[in-house]
């Protein structure tokens, strides 16, 4: 059966509650509402909720506080802010303190939506990323067998950009064998080329350091291209600095 991400609204408006849960359920997700932070607080403490909607102004709990609670206790949970009164510094605050998106109010339903949608995609390669990190740290034979379950495409580079490994996915979606792909850098499967090498030098140059995320286009061998949200990380494997790449299409999203 195929997971349902859970959605939580806290924001002491009753008419922004009932608007977010009318929406979320017509489109398939689990909702739940808070009419204040207590409150948010005891749903979370009964139930893990993929995305909580806080809006930062409450009436009982300061909205920041709120958020470094939930960051704390449910790393995973992808927060994000909604209020009406936004400024550069409680952006910058909100994105400090960990949240993934700041919505200022009134919001469409397409960019509620989309921000939604974002913040599941980004939960879903955060995890698959620490998964394909779980299998680095095993024998090559189970690192394999995690590697080609992950349900994304997935490519070991080095920091030249050369592609070291990639699982079967990764292959697929470009249309290249894992021996073709051997031979080629990771640069030469993206539309902008430039891009990609900014992102791997940066990389290089900033140890633990990652990229979340990321939107861009990838060349299949046919010539049409593939839109994908990339994730990129750089670890030690066998004593040498590689870059775990995840792949996911987003194609048929846009």
């Amino acid at each position: 059966m195929e997971y349902i991400p859970k959605i939580l609204i806290v924001d002491d408006e009753p008419s922004i509650c009932l608007c977010f849960k009318e929406l979320f359920e017509q489109e398939g997700y689990k909702t739940q509402t808070a009419g204040s932070g207590m409150k948010g607080v005891e749903h979370m403490n009964n139930e893990h909720y993929d995305v909580v909607f806080l809006d930062v102004f409450l009436p009982d709990v300061d909205g920041y506080r709120l958020l470094e609670y939930i960051k704390k206790n449910s790393p995973d949970t992808m927060v994000i802010i909604i209020t009406g009164y936004a400024s550069i510094e409680s952006c910058s605050n909100a994105f400090r303190k960990g949240a993934y998106d700041f919505l200022r109010k009134p919001i469409s339903n397409t960019e509620i939506l989309k921000a939604l949608e974002n913040a599941i995609g980004h939960k879903k390669l955060m995890i698959e990323n620490r998964y394909a990190r779980t299998a680095l740290s095993l024998s090559e034979k189970k690192y394999r067998i995690l590697f080609e379950k992950t349900p994304v495409g997935m490519a070991l580079i080095n920091t030249k950009a050369l592609i070291i490994d990639a699982n079967t996915l990764m292959g697929d979606m470009v249309g290249y064998t894992l021996e073709e792909m051997k031979k080629m850098t990771f640069d030469r499967i993206c539309k902008d080329t430039d891009l990609c090498r900014k992102w791997i030098v940066s990389l290089d140059e900033q140890e633990g350091a990652c990229l979340q995320n990321r939107s861009i286009d990838l060349k299949h061998k046919n010539g049409h291209m593939i839109s994908v949200l990339i994730n990129m990380d750089l670890v030690e494997m066998d004593g040498k600095q590689v870059i775990l790449t995840s792949v996911r299409d987003v194609s048929d999203t846009r």
